[in-house]
């Protein structure tokens, strides 16, 4: 932080592997405590986690919440009172064809505008890009995302 950085996201996408009771039981108190050393200037996006896991980092003092995309955005925009909300395009689908790929990030953009939630929203893929995802995919994405939320 005294690098000048206003905030910084923490990806924590390994923890798939680590069950729920001890995600809370021991886990949450680690990420808590790293919210609790940097309020509010933090960003924090897990991998492999429940809804329930994810939904209760809510009420720690992170800047915003990254959601994978395997869970659903619009259950956290609800919940959430404070900072941003991050993601979460299923990146697998950068890897089909341009008309498909079209229709599903539109697809994307009405359930986000549908409910009126981009106000806090960071557009992202849920969890990176895959290294064969076409560059004209990534084009397409960025292009689709502008000139629905300019």
């Amino acid at each position: 932080m005294n690098a000048g950085a206003e905030i910084v996201m923490i990806f924590d996408s390994g923890l798939e592997d680590l069950d729920s009771e001890l995600f809370k039981k021991n886990y949450f108190s680690l990420i808590k405590n790293l919210a609790d050393s940097f309020p509010y200037k933090l960003g924090y996006y897990c991998k492999g986690k429940s809804k329930e896991d994810v939904e209760s980092l809510l009420s720690l003092s992170f800047a915003g919440l990254g959601i994978d995309s395997s869970l659903d955005i619009n259950n956290f925009f609800s919940k959430s009172s404070k900072g941003f909300i991050q993601g979460n395009f299923d990146e697998s689908k950068m890897l089909i064809d341009k008309d498909s790929l079209s229709k599903e990030i539109n697809l994307y953009c009405d359930k986000i505008e549908s409910k009126n939630l981009a106000k806090g929203w960071v557009c992202g893929l849920g969890h990176g890009i895959n290294k064969l995802t076409p560059e004209k995919n990534v084009h397409l994405f960025i292009d689709i995302i502008r000139k629905r939320f300019k």
